[in-house]
């Protein structure tokens, strides 16, 4: 969608998959305030957690694994030209 190849779309990917320290900066003044309940802020800080401790696994996969592919070029022979 965003016109990335598929290789450069799941690093980018990968990489934004740890972004979780926003969500903490926005889930502790909320359960303060009483708008989250105790086992919502245990599930965000969670999930959290699991997300930046899987990041750099995943991110060691996208640069190993899918990098692009060199194109094939097929050289013609170089044309002789004869003298007659």
């Amino acid at each position: 969608m965003g016109g990335f190849p598929t290789h450069e779309a799941f690093q980018l990917g990968s990489g934004m998959v740890a972004r979780g320290e926003v969500t903490l900066i926005v889930a502790a003044p909320a359960n303060k305030a009483g708008l989250l309940n105790s086992n919502a802020f245990l599930a965000i800080v969670t999930v959290v957690l699991i997300s930046t401790l899987v990041t750099p696994s995943l991110l060691h996969f996208a640069f190993k694994w899918f990098r692009p592919r060199p194109k094939r070029v097929v050289e013609e022979p170089p044309e002789t030209h004869e003298e007659k």
